[in-house]
Parts: C-alpha cells; structure tokens; sequence
C-alpha cells in the first residue's frame, strides 16, 4: 500500500509538467506539521503531532478565484498526556498515517488567500500505541478511507514562499462503532480525525 501510494505521489508530480504548458496553471510543494487528535477516543486535546507534505497543482477559475489539488502524505492520531493527578499513569493513542488529496477553491485578497473545500484519503497504516509499544488496532479495524472539509488561510511571504494555516474535520466515521448490544465503549459514536495544520509553501511556477 505504501509503495503504491509512493508511486502516485511521484507520478502526480512528474505530471504537473504537462498541466503546466497551460499559462493558468501553477505548481508548488508543501512541508510542515499536523496537531491532531481523535474525536470519540475519550482523549481530548491535539497532542498528537505529525508531519504532513506534499506538492500540488492550482489553476486559475476567476479574477480572484482558483482551483486546487493537492496529493500529500500527513500523519494523524492522538496521544493521551499523563495526568500527575489521576492514578491511570498510561500513555497511549492512535498513529494514522494517510495519502490525502484536498481539492480546494481559493479566494485571493492581496496577499492573503482563503480556501475552503473537501478532501479525500486513503489510510496507509495505522496502529495503537501504549507505554513506547505498537499493537494493531482492535476491531473494529480503522476504515481504509476518510472524507472531510478543509478551512483555512494562506499569507504571501515573498513572491514564492507562503505560509498556510488550516484546520480539516472528518465528515464521516473513520471507525465505524461496535456491533449493537456489546459493551459500551468511548467510540460507540465512532470517532473522527480532527487537524490542524501549519505548513510553508513554495511556488515552483506561477
């Protein structure tokens, strides 16, 4: 699953060249990190941080508007912090690992960009950590896939750097709850990725 998705990645970059003989397109990389968390895990807070990059392709739809597609790998999950007060001493989580594609519209104000938008993703490997270990995730097993929004900003630095900013929201279960009648869980609603992201960007056309 990992090589292939590899695979596409290298492939969709390699293709951005022939989108961008096109005068309204234009290409770029991304790189930064994730502060994540679960929805329905019984652990609150992003504690969980992760790496996310990427490249993408954007093209032009108005004076103001553009369209955008991005194929990244980002790493999602949580991470109970250890409460001095409490008697459970544990530490523990999920560690998701995705190939995500957000396709996005952006409104340009100057130097400043918003973007709003959906996003698709394929589950590369996920596991359950406790106390330094890694075990496999009990069932029921973490959905192969997740949809969800994406929100957020972006701020021209110069003409080819940028920062950008946003949070992502699961619009559907990635775990789905446990059969009718078992013992009731912390994810008996199913849980949710929720992320927010911090990344540079660097334009290679435009």
């Amino acid at each position: 699953m990992i090589r292939s998705s590899l695979i596409v990645f290298f492939l969709f970059v390699y293709g951005l060249s022939g989108a961008l003989a096109q005068s309204d397109f234009s290409a770029g990389l991304l790189a930064g990190f994730a502060a994540t968390q679960v929805n329905g895990d019984a652990i609150s807070g992003f504690h969980k941080i992760g790496l996310n990059g990427g490249a993408y392709v954007q093209f032009g739809l108005g004076e103001k508007l553009d369209g955008r597609i991005e194929i990244a790998y980002i790493g999602k999950g949580s991470r109970r912090l250890v409460n001095q007060d409490s008697a459970d001493r544990r530490r523990w989580g999920y560690t998701l690992d995705y190939l995500e594609v957000p396709l996005l519209i952006n409104y340009s104000l100057h130097k400043v960009c918003l973007q709003g938008g959906l996003y698709g993703s394929v589950l590369l490997s996920g596991s359950y950590f406790e106390d330094g270990a890694d075990f496999p995730i009990p069932n029921p097993q973490m959905r192969p896939f997740d949809i969800g929004l994406v929100a957020g900003a972006s701020y021209d630095l110069t003409e080819r750097f940028f920062l950008s900013g946003r949070l992502t929201t699961s619009a559907i279960s990635i775990r789905p709850p446990p059969d009718p009648g078992n013992q009731t869980y912390a994810f008996d609603g199913g849980m949710s990725n929720i992320v927010i992201q911090f990344m540079l960007g660097l334009r290679i056309t435009s």
